[in-house]
């Protein structure tokens, strides 16, 4: 039942984060060209708009790593390398949107896409164990490892983070209603 809920998630974010990687460059060109406003009297949006247009090199690099991601998270085989590319990603985007004071919906969506690829790992959780033994050059992991306990400390830190998150969407979204 868990592995038709997880693919089914991983194959209806697959396309929009996708999209969201082909655009980044059209996203942040020229954001900020021809506005004469002091940087100081700027929101935080504009400001991270005009950071991110100053060189389209790392939003660029930020939409391959999307469409790659994005790609390899739809099959089966490559699901894993394709959280692992994209974990990061959506983290840095998700936190960029909460603390720039992003338009919600967007920040919603982010919070959505990182929580896919959350679940997808929570699933693969013995996998991603197995390959933390190999990286840790243990031979012995996969016998001295208690598979319990490597869920539990995951879902803790799955647990914590989903938690920051709300807390920060509440607080951009508490700002947002007492701006405007």
């Amino acid at each position: 039942m868990f592995k038709i809920y997880e693919k089914s998630l991983r194959l209806f974010v697959a396309p929009f984060i996708f999209i969201y990687g082909v655009a980044k460059p059209w996203q942040f060109q020229d954001a900020f060209s021809g506005t004469n406003t002091p940087i100081n009297e700027v929101d935080g949006m504009t400001l991270m708009w005009a950071f991110f247009s100053y060189s389209l090199t790392v939003p660029v690099v930020v939409g391959v790593f999307e469409c790659v991601g994005a790609v390899l998270l739809i099959f089966d085989k490559t699901k894993l390398l394709g959280c692992l590319l994209l974990l990061p990603v959506l983290a840095n985007v998700v936190l960029f949107d909460l603390v720039y004071g992003v338009v919600p919906f967007a920040t919603i969506n982010g919070i959505i896409y990182l929580s896919v690829m959350l679940f997808v790992c929570f699933e693969e959780r013995r996998k991603f164990g197995e390959a933390f033994g190999i990286l840790l050059c243990h031979p012995s992991f996969r016998e001295t490892t208690n598979r319990f306990s490597f869920a539990r400390i995951l879902a803790m830190l799955g647990f914590l983070l989903v938690n920051f998150l709300l807390f920060l969407l509440i607080q951009h979204l508490g700002r947002s209603l007492l701006a405007g």
